[in-house]
């Protein structure tokens, strides 16, 4: 007897139908189970299903090394110095932003009145690893006491969007050193709702109308508006496409467009660097001085640009930290208090492969730190970056000596002028401790006889 959930594979099957006269009332269960599974010659693929995606008003991409709206509605100011580059994820022309260059654009009122009514807001961009995304900055935005745009803040892309009572901010996580397509939407349903990467992040529900943008009728690529100046909050980063709709998107639209975004995009493989890093100070300081301690990083060998951050580790019990200066190629590197006793730096800057005798080619970072008691301690690196071997140095040994000890000119440093304003029986014990070694000079003069 066959049991009814038996499931045949379909060679038995045929053989079953060949003897349909004795087995026809026991196979039929057997066969009813049995789900058609079609050989892969036979399996015919799914079209597609083309969804149509509205007009934008405005709709900027690069052509030519210019920023142009495909649209042909707007024109577009620069301020600063953003530069146009190729990307090799794309082999495509992008814009570049540094934090202080955008372009803007004045709307009239007729354009503003277009997306009051339902809208959506789109940007493709890339955010830099090394710039700050704690603070807000804007990618597409138009915000003044109201209005909308897409930015980045608490290390997340936000979508801000003004109701009259406030603004409402649908949000998700943003993966700096990534291209990430991004669209906010305004819907009839009274709804802000953030899109990342064709998928809804976050719906918030927003009661009262959109509310534009007060004493400015600017629209900013790179940043945001500003009344009398234009910009402000500016990015750092790349952007390839921006647009504006003067209607809401639907779930199946965004998605469409993400994928036209992404197309054409390959991998680019990582190129490993290999870096040596060093910490330089003194080797003595005073309780309630500062401690000058030079941060420095080089290649071993010449590769292209990739982001490197290192973390100073220090006991928070010996030393407070006071800030940072003399950062290699300005805003290029930066420096952050990540918490007592570990100081981040980070940079993107194209290390030299100069010996660290060229310090002022190395030096990442010069770190103020304030001496707190006295005792023995120790600084040293630790790495945080992946695809990059890091020669970490040796660790920075430091004896912090009682407040004023042997430090007659106040400096916080054991040296040359301590010895010479120390008394008699100091001045030994001030030599044998100074970082600066008094010497003695002596001049020969002699003649070659002829």
């Amino acid at each position: 007897m066959w049991s009814d959930n038996l499931v045949m594979k379909p060679r038995v099957l045929t053989t079953l139908f060949v003897c349909t006269a004795i087995l026809t009332t026991t196979v039929s269960p057997a066969i009813a189970a049995v789900t058609p599974v079609d050989t892969p010659s036979e399996q015919v693929a799914v079209p597609a299903v083309n969804v149509t995606v509205p007009t934008p008003i405005v709709d900027l991409g690069v052509q030519n090394r210019q920023l142009v709206d495909h649209a042909g509605k707007t024109q577009w100011q620069l301020v600063g110095q953003p530069s146009v580059t190729k990307t090799p994820e794309f082999d495509d022309q992008v814009l570049n932003f540094d934090g202080k260059s955008a372009f803007y654009t004045t709307f009239t009122d007729d354009q503003f009145r277009q997306i009051q009514g339902g809208m959506a807001v789109e940007a493709y961009f890339k955010y830099d690893p090394a710039a700050d995304a704690g603070h807000e900055h804007e990618i597409f935005s138009s915000q003044q006491g109201g209005g909308l745009g897409l930015g980045v803040e608490n290390n997340q892309v936000v979508f801000y969007a003004h109701d009259g009572a406030g603004y409402k901010t649908p949000k998700g996580l943003l993966h700096k050193g990534q291209w990430v397509h991004a669209v906010g939407v305004i819907d009839k349903n009274k709804t802000a709702s953030l899109y990342l990467d064709g998928k809804l992040v976050q719906q918030v529900a927003m009661p009262g109308d959109l509310k534009l943008a007060q004493n400015t009728k600017d629209f900013v690529l790179g940043g945001d508006a500003a009344p009398g100046s234009h910009v402000q909050s500016m990015m750092t980063g790349q952007i390839k496409q921006a647009r504006l709709y003067d209607q809401a998107l639907t779930p199946e639209q965004v998605s469409q467009l993400n994928d036209q975004a992404q197309q054409g995009k390959h991998a680019v493989a990582p190129v490993e660097q290999s870096v040596a890093t060093r910490l330089v100070g003194a080797k003595r300081i005073a309780a309630g001085h500062t401690y000058g301690l030079n941060v420095h990083a080089r290649q071993l060998k010449a590769t292209p640009a990739q982001p490197l951050t290192i973390d100073v580790v220090y006991d928070a019990n010996k030393f407070d930290y006071v800030g940072a200066e003399r950062l290699l190629q300005g805003n290029q590197t930066q420096v952050q208090l990540v918490q007592p006793g570990r100081v981040r730096v980070t940079t993107t800057a194209n290390l030299s492969t100069a010996d660290f005798k060229k310090y002022a080619q190395t030096r990442l970072a010069h770190l103020n730190l304030k001496a707190k008691t006295a005792g023995e301690t120790q600084i040293q690196l630790e790495q945080t970056t992946k695809n990059t071997t890091v020669q970490l140095g040796p660790a920075q040994s430091v004896e912090i000596q009682g407040k004023y000890a042997l430090d007659y000119n106040g400096d916080g440093i054991i040296g040359v002028g301590d010895v010479a304003l120390a008394s008699a029986t100091d001045q030994v014990a001030a030599a044998k401790q100074a970082e600066i070694k008094p010497y003695k000079h002596v001049v020969v003069l002699t003649t070659d006889g002829g």
